[in-house]
């Protein structure tokens, strides 16, 4: 409502303050009179994201890309990311948005998205090892990872990602 002014003044720079507010709580969901399926995890990361989203964007801001990349990296880093958080920070390493350049980087991150099954990171993965892109060129591995994206998605042809 802060952010878009709804009941209230738009107050973009507010809205940040209370969505990482929020993202910093420590919350023992065994102490709610409520079940929340996967503890306040998910919680956090969606309150990370909206920041992210902010200041990508540049929703009632001005968009500021290295503020995006500090959230993206603290949610990857803090081991609540998804595997799709985890590929936006590769591209983000592999493209200079928000830092500086380094494929190494982005191959680390598009390596960790894999890990977790997704299988357009186990793709990239293996284009990146198959022409050497932050990593040295292995064609044996590529193939490996080839064939673990079309295991994932013949394992559920329904998630593919």
């Amino acid at each position: 409502c802060t952010l878009y002014g709804l009941g209230t003044e738009t107050n973009a720079r507010k809205a940040v303050s209370l969505f990482l507010e929020c993202a910093r709580i420590d919350v023992n969901t065994d102490d709610l009179p409520f079940y929340v399926e996967g503890g306040w995890k998910p919680f956090q990361r969606q309150a990370y994201s909206a920041v992210i989203n902010i200041y990508s964007q540049g929703i009632c801001m001005p968009k500021d890309e290295r503020k995006a990349f500090y959230y993206r990296k603290l949610i990857c880093d803090m081991g609540i990311g998804t595997s799709q958080d985890y590929i936006n920070l590769a591209a983000c390493y592999q493209r200079g948005i928000g830092v500086d350049k380094d494929l190494a980087e982005g191959f680390k991150y598009l390596k960790k998205a894999a890990d977790m099954n997704n299988n357009v990171a186990t793709d990239l993965v293996a284009d990146c090892l198959c022409h050497g892109i932050g990593v040295a060129k292995n064609s044996e591995e590529a193939q490996k990872y080839n064939l673990r994206g079309i295991a994932i998605v013949q394992d559920n042809p329904w998630e593919m990602g």
